[in-house]
């Protein structure tokens, strides 16, 4: 989603975005009802993460020669899951006492694929949106729910 945002909307619009989509996570349908410091980070940690993305994505506009939107997707995705997971290793590094990047590896080296395949939807709708597209959207929304539910379970069992 925010992948999307970044593509369609100017900085300001983004990081209003990057305020919702957290608040929203944090409490639609939770396993526990976070406390409110856990929600703070995690819009903070999203608005930091969705910048970085935003800035590289932006930031190969001014190459010479335009990489293409795919490119600039993948920076995007590749910015966004490092600043994002970074921060999270890190505080989680901080309450357990386990190195930054043993808990990276362990925790979130796997779940990058679902940051690539969100990409790659993104760059789906950051197209010409219209309905031939929208059909060939269909399969690859359908992929990326089960991505994401596998995920999900994955990370509950990790839990």
């Amino acid at each position: 989603m925010v992948l999307a945002v970044i593509a369609a909307l100017d900085f300001p619009e983004t990081m209003a975005m990057c305020v919702v989509i957290p608040a929203v996570q944090c409490y639609w349908r939770p396993l526990k009802r976070p406390v409110p410091i856990q929600v703070f980070f995690n819009i903070s940690n999203y608005v930091l993460s969705g910048a970085c993305a935003w800035l590289a994505y932006h930031a190969l506009e001014h190459l010479p020669a335009d990489p293409g939107l795919a490119a600039h997707l993948a920076l995007a995705a590749a910015v966004f899951f490092l600043a994002n997971t970074g921060l999270v290793s890190c505080i989680l590094s901080m309450l357990s006492g386990r190195r930054v990047i043993d808990i990276w590896e362990n925790s979130f080296l796997l779940v990058f694929p679902y940051y690539l395949a969100g990409a790659a939807c993104a760059g789906i709708f950051a197209w010409k949106i219209d309905a031939a597209i929208l059909l060939a959207a269909a399969p690859a929304l359908f992929l990326l729910g089960l991505l994401y539910a596998s995920t999900r379970a994955w990370i509950r069992k990790l839990t």
